[in-house]
């Protein structure tokens, strides 16, 4: 073991013992300083009270007078004046007596080393406990570049209409608690889904009839934007075949527990709900 190990062994707590006893000396100093304080404060409101008289017989008890304020002033110097006096005589007496004692003397070491004791264990027990440390800052890491949910994106115009085309059928059109069930990116409130549709220049109205349920706000059939016309083929290499499908548009599929939106237009997703 090296010799900064040993003195790390020995002194090994012995800064929470400083610290306690600093913080209990200034504890004791604070009540000191509060006792001097409270001392002056009793002998000002002595000094200016003025005794009651004895009541009579019948008379009920008086409270103490008060005396004026220069009355009190004066009272409460003459009283600091011999009270000092009565501090300085019993200062100087103590004072004659220490000087008796040599420095050789061994009384003299007990005496500072049991007042130095006395204060030490007076202010380790009215320490107060020490605080929770504080962590120190760490630096934070770097934000995760998470890959964005396409599904949190609004949906496209083509995505709604096509919804609408699916949702009416045959019916009067679509109420706007259906369609917020339906769209992707959910879960949507019928406000959110109003303002997306002025948004997208389809009208609402009131009391669209579906099956089961009629009279609530919606989109009438009359109202579903029409399906896009059919892209145009590209050029064909020679004797390659030609692209002769007519569901180029926005398609959508119904399955168990979800339904699945194709939009040709967009190559990098699909919603499904």
């Amino acid at each position: 073991m090296t010799t900064i190990s040993e003195v790390r062994t020995v002194t090994r707590g012995s800064w929470a013992a400083i610290t306690a006893l600093y913080r209990g000396s200034v504890v004791l100093a604070g009540r000191i300083c509060r006792c001097i304080g409270r001392s002056i404060a009793w002998a000002w409101s002595q000094a200016g009270a003025v005794p009651a008289p004895e009541p009579a017989e019948d008379e009920p008890e008086k409270p103490p007078g008060k005396r004026s304020f220069g009355e009190t002033a004066a009272i409460f110097g003459l009283g600091a004046l011999l009270a000092s006096g009565a501090i300085s005589t019993i200062a100087a007496l103590i004072a004659d007596q220490l000087a008796d004692i040599h420095v050789s003397d061994p009384v003299q070491g007990v005496i500072t080393t049991a007042g130095g004791a006395g204060w030490a264990a007076a202010a380790w027990a009215v320490a107060p406990p020490p605080g929770p440390r504080k962590p120190r800052d760490k630096e934070a890491p770097p934000p995760s570049e998470e890959p964005v949910d396409p599904a949190a994106e609004p949906p496209t115009r083509d995505t709604v209409a096509a919804l609408l085309r699916d949702l009416s059928g045959p019916t009067g059109g679509v109420h706007l608690k259906t369609l917020a069930g339906a769209l992707p990116g959910g879960p949507w409130t019928t406000g959110q889904v109003r303002d997306l549709l002025t948004g997208m220049s389809i009208p609402v109205r009131a009391g669209v009839r579906m099956p089961g349920r009629s009279g609530l706000e919606g989109v009438h059939r009359d109202d579903v934007p029409p399906p896009p016309p059919p892209t145009p083929g590209g050029v064909v290499a020679a004797g390659q075949p030609g692209n002769n499908n007519t569901n180029n548009g926005v398609t959508v599929e119904r399955r168990e527990g979800m339904t699945i939106i194709k939009d040709p237009a967009d190559h990098t997703r699909h919603h499904t709900v």
